[in-house]
């Protein structure tokens, strides 16, 4: 696993929490925690940036590091 597909489980384990929240009548919890979600895809949308995926890269490595060129490869 990679950290940017740890984010997209994460990010849909979210949505699925607020749809049990809803079901269960917690409105205003649910309706919190879908602000929060907006505003951190915003974040990410606009400046690239997403702070649970920096978080994540300390721990597991990322989908798209760039590999080493091999010893044998031409220029």
């Amino acid at each position: 696993m990679c950290a940017e597909r740890v984010t997209r489980f994460m990010t849909v384990a979210m949505i699925f929490f607020v749809m049990f929240l809803i079901s269960k009548g917690s409105i205003t919890v649910a309706l919190a925690l879908l602000a929060f979600m907006a505003i951190m895809m915003t974040i990410w949308g606009a400046f690239d940036f997403c702070p649970s995926i920096w978080m994540l890269r300390k721990i597991l490595p990322s989908c798209y590091c760039p590999c080493p060129k091999e010893e044998n490869e031409q220029d």
